[in-house]
């Protein structure tokens, strides 16, 4: 099988492609996140308290650990700030 030579125009166009370049990001101002993630640690016993509370008894439904927490924070910021 011959190899074909490629076309001085195909050459000519990678050429201008590799010299063209490309931005480079802006990487001085660091963008504010709207979410912050942090690592929580809690003993087991009280996990196992926190799911027991995450089932609605009235429709048997398992609502999130991370959503049930998020609402216990807010209930306590609520009570604070009165």
């Amino acid at each position: 099988m011959a190899i074909s030579k490629k076309s001085p125009s195909y050459e000519r166009k990678v050429s201008d492609l590799i010299n063209k370049g490309g931005a480079v990001p802006n990487t001085s101002k660091k963008e504010e996140r709207s979410i912050q993630n942090i690592q929580l640690r809690l003993p087991n016993s009280l996990i196992k308290k926190i799911d027991s509370q995450c089932i609605n008894d009235y429709y048997q439904v398992k609502r999130s650990r991370h959503s049930w927490i998020l609402d216990a924070i807010l209930e306590k910021i609520d009570r604070e700030s009165v």
